[in-house]
C-alpha cells in the first residue's frame, strides 16, 4: 500500500512540477504592453491620420480593440489592410467604404509588441477625457473642458 501511494505522489509531483515550469516559461515570454513606447510609436506612425477621440483621415481609435472581432485580425489590418480587405472581412470592408475607400497605410515594420504597445497607449488615452481635461463641477468647468482641444502631433 505504501508503495502505491509513493508512486502516485511521484506521478503527481512530476506533473505539478512540469506545469509550474511551463507557467514560469510562459510568463517570462509574455510582456505587458508599454503605453509610453506606444505613445512614441503612435505619434510617429499613426497621428497623421488618427486621433484617439475624434475622426481625422481615419477613425477615432478609442475602443478600437472592442470593435474588431479578433485581435489577430486587427494586427493583420495594421500590418497590411489591403490583405485583410481581400479576405472579405465584413467589418474591414465597411470601414474601408466608410472612409471613401481610402486604404490605411501598411505598417509591416511594426512588430506584434509594437502594435500591442500602441493599443495600450490608445486604451490609456481613451480612458481620459478628450483633450486631456478632467471634468470639473459647475458650468465654468464644463466650458473650460470644451475649449481645450486635442493638440495631437500631426505630420
Amino acid at each position: 500500500m505504501y508503495r502505491r501511494v509513493s508512486i502516485l505522489l511521484r506521478k503527481h509531483f512530476v506533473s505539478v512540477l512540469i506545469l509550474c515550469a511551463g507557467l514560469v516559461l510562459l510568463s517570462s515570454t509574455l510582456k505587458a504592453a508599454d503605453p509610453a513606447k506606444g505613445k512614441a510609436l503612435f505619434q510617429q506612425d499613426c497621428a497623421s491620420c488618427h486621433n484617439v477621440h475624434k475622426k481625422l483621415t481615419g477613425p477615432a481609435l478609442k475602443g478600437v480593440e472592442e470593435r474588431w472581432s479578433d485581435k489577430k485580425l486587427l494586427h493583420q489590418w495594421i500590418h497590411n489592410s489591403a490583405a485583410v480587405l481581400a479576405t472579405g472581412d465584413v467589418y474591414a470592408n465597411n470601414l474601408f467604404n466608410e472612409y471613401n475607400k481610402l486604404a490605411m497605410t501598411p505598417f509591416p515594420n511594426l512588430s506584434e509588441e509594437d502594435i500591442d504597445n500602441i493599443l495600450a497607449y490608445i486604451a490609456v488615452e481613451g480612458a481620459k477625457e478628450p483633450g486631456g481635461a478632467k471634468p470639473e463641477a459647475g458650468a465654468a468647468g464644463a466650458g473650460a473642458a470644451k475649449e481645450s482641444g486635442d493638440n495631437s502631433l500631426l505630420f
